[in-house]
């Protein structure tokens, strides 16, 4: 796949995430051309057996030697279920495979974040991130207290807007968290509702996740072999703000 613009490839699970994730990342790398990689079986499959399987990582396994052998410059995953392919990735790739959230989580540890409130309308969504942020704080040596904030009403409520809301407002309604973050980049638009209606700081990976790309493409890092699991970096450069 000949690019005269470097090549992001995005991995989705849904249509909502692949929605959220080109619109914003649109927005902040123009100057990347977006390849959108869709396959909405993959949360079906891991939700109705419960974990992540052998056979299912194998198939996202082969949608990122698919974006990489057709000459993707750095590959993103939009969900957070599949974060621990990205390790496995990681081994044979020359360029950079992301998890969903890396760029967040390294952000907000490098800040001095200590107590986080993840929020889902899935429990495998909601582990998933959890597991992550636990990962990120070990490597970097962060202690943080996680809040599970788990919606699962919500899932009923996904094609309506205002219930949806209010689903997940009651999920984190008295959190005890500096800041509360969405597992899903299918529930990204309600960031900015959520922290008005909640009075606290949502985030979403979804933008910080599109400024990592945008800053690594400025400085000539999109090419750098990244083959070892990744430690958190300083993020003191990324700017990332509530949605």
């Amino acid at each position: 796949m000949s690019q005269s613009k470097p090549l992001v490839a995005m991995i989705h699970s849904n249509f909502r995430a692949a929605s959220a994730a080109d619109e914003v990342f649109a927005e902040v790398i123009p100057e990347a051309a977006l390849w959108n990689i869709l396959d909405d079986q993959l949360v079906r499959a891991v939700r109705s057996v419960g974990e992540l399987t052998s056979p299912l990582s194998q198939r996202m396994l082969r949608l990122v030697d698919h974006a990489l052998t057709e000459g993707a410059d750095v590959v993103q995953f939009t969900c957070a279920t599949y974060g621990p392919v990205a390790d496995i990735a990681r081994s044979f790739s020359d360029r950079p495979v992301y998890t969903s959230d890396q760029a967040l989580w390294e952000h907000l540890l490098a800040n001095g974040t200590t107590r986080v409130g993840i929020l889902a309308a899935h429990p495998t969504a909601l582990l998933a991130a959890i597991e992550q942020l636990e990962w990120h704080a070990v490597n970097a040596g962060k202690a943080v207290d996680i809040e599970t904030l788990l919606g699962e009403e919500a899932l009923d409520a996904r094609d309506r807007t205002d219930a949806l809301t209010q689903s997940l407002v009651r999920a984190a309604t008295g959190t005890r968290a500096e800041v509360v973050v969405l597992a899903q980049y299918s529930l990204s638009p309600l960031a900015a509702v959520l922290s008005e209606r909640l009075g606290l700081p949502v985030y979403s990976g979804v933008r910080p996740a599109a400024e990592w790309i945008r800053d690594d493409l400025a400085v000539g890092n999109i090419r750098e072999a990244d083959v070892t699991p990744l430690v958190p970096r300083s993020s003191s450069r990324r700017g990332y703000t509530t949605a």
